[in-house]
């Protein structure tokens, strides 16, 4: 009898949990549409940054989250993780994120190219090529 009982109020409390919880959090979970100035305010004023790496695909995305533009403003620094291979999309979207204060970097990966890089001119000409490809795209910086 106590088993009944018990088992009834585990599945009942189940139950009820089940039902409030897709509703529980609906107010604070909605996105809010912030003045650009309070944003530039907000990312000069002293707080944690935050960064993130993003790894962008030359291809069409199949989703919106797949796109720069879909980063929260929030953010303070994304490096791009293949930045040797941007697509028309990213480049759309990296003056967007730099119009929100968002510093986009390029990654240089050295230990990906390590193997065809046996030489110092090897180097020099592989590194010339991504700094050229770096200023192309107006990034910030490099990780």
């Amino acid at each position: 009898m106590k088993t009944i009982i018990y088992k009834q109020f585990i599945y009942g409390f189940l139950y009820l949990t089940a039902f409030l919880l897709p509703v529980a959090c609906d107010d604070w979970n909605e996105p809010e549409i912030v003045d650009m100035q309070a944003l530039r305010t907000y990312k000069q004023s002293e707080h944690y940054l935050s960064y993130a790496h993003f790894d962008n695909s030359p291809e069409k995305s199949l989703n919106e989250g797949s796109y720069l533009r879909s980063l929260p403003d929030s953010l303070d620094i994304v490096t791009l993780g293949n930045s040797h291979q941007i697509s028309d999309y990213d480049r759309e979207d990296i003056p967007l994120l730099q119009e929100k204060s968002i510093r986009v970097l390029y990654l240089i990966d050295y230990v990906a190219h390590a193997s065809s890089l046996t030489d110092m001119t090897a180097l020099n000409s592989w590194l010339d090529k991504e700094i050229a490809t770096s200023a192309e795209l107006n990034l910030d910086g490099f990780a």
